[in-house]
């Protein structure tokens, strides 16, 4: 077990699923670590309540507006690090169990300052289900010195919303640290409908513009690989016919365009990721 604190970040949820998240919160202190959960005065008191065996830290802001729900915003996370986190910290979605024999922490003790841990989950149908489905895709957990906060400039994305999760990374790539993608069964992660609903765009354009300005200047290559030029006409020519006809709920072609943009935008953003990411494994005993 570390010597030193280690602190694990999440936003923990009071209305749903709460047996989940407390087996979560439970493999996460059992794995070795101390949990804070950042909520807004929307779900601040409730989850104090529901969960009283975690530290509950209230932000001032959150994403209802636009998500319709209380989520938090990373960049609040990372400022509550900043200010009061320990060295060495991760964020974790609130309900990825880790298996009772992790060894992650000791993993993250030892990681170096300039290095990035990323964590992808199993995707499982049971808990104690014994194989399970390595996401491919995307990563519920990050482990990091707090010195790395200086790699992620502020942005609208939220903690259980997507692609925040392909952004956090690739800045971290960008920024020239060491990226480590851990290939292990540790993260457990039960099945459930997500939905996103009209927020996914949303969150796609967002990281489009973000990811398409960091292609414009950089040194690592990211980018000399994709055709980004049609971007700026595909997005202007979806926005005026979304202005100029009345609410349906059926895609127009000029959308249609931006979406198979997007996701061939997304796809090599994650190939990039993975292709530039050292793959390691937890030796076992």
């Amino acid at each position: 077990m570390p010597t030193e604190p280690l602190t694990l970040y999440t936003s923990l949820v009071p209305g749903t699923r709460l047996d989940m998240q407390r087996a979560a919160i439970q493999s996460w202190n059992h794995a070795g670590f101390q949990v804070t959960t950042l909520n807004s005065h929307h779900e601040a008191a409730a989850v104090a309540e529901v969960f009283p065996e975690v530290a509950c830290e209230t932000v001032l802001r959150d994403g209802k507006l636009a998500t319709g729900k209380p989520v938090i915003f990373i960049n609040d996370i990372l400022q509550h690090i900043r200010d009061k986190g320990s060295d060495k910290v991760g964020i974790i979605n609130s309900d990825i169990l880790l298996t009772p024999t992790s060894s992650v922490a000791e993993l993250v003790a030892k990681l170096p300052e300039d290095t990035l841990l990323t964590c992808p989950r199993t995707d499982v149908d049971q808990p104690d289900q014994i194989n399970g489905l390595l996401d491919p895709y995307g990563y519920d957990a990050f482990f990091f010195n707090r010195s790395l906060i200086r790699d992620w400039n502020e942005t609208s994305f939220n903690l259980g919303m997507p692609f925040w999760d392909h952004w956090f990374p690739m800045m971290s790539l960008l920024s020239g640290r060491r990226v480590l993608k851990l290939i292990s069964d540790e993260f457990r992660h039960l099945r459930h409908h997500v939905a996103w609903e009209n927020s996914l765009f949303m969150f796609n354009s967002h990281f489009a513009e973000l990811m398409i300005s960091q292609m414009l200047d950089n040194n690592i290559g990211f980018g000399d690989e994709f055709d980004y030029s049609s971007y700026a006409s595909l997005s202007a020519a979806a926005l005026s016919e979304k202005n100029s006809v009345s609410s349906t709920s059926q895609a127009t072609p000029e959308l249609q365009d931006l979406a198979r943009f997007f996701d061939s935008l997304t796809k090599y953003v994650i190939h990039f990721i993975h292709a530039r990411s050292e793959k390691i494994q937890i030796q076992k005993d």
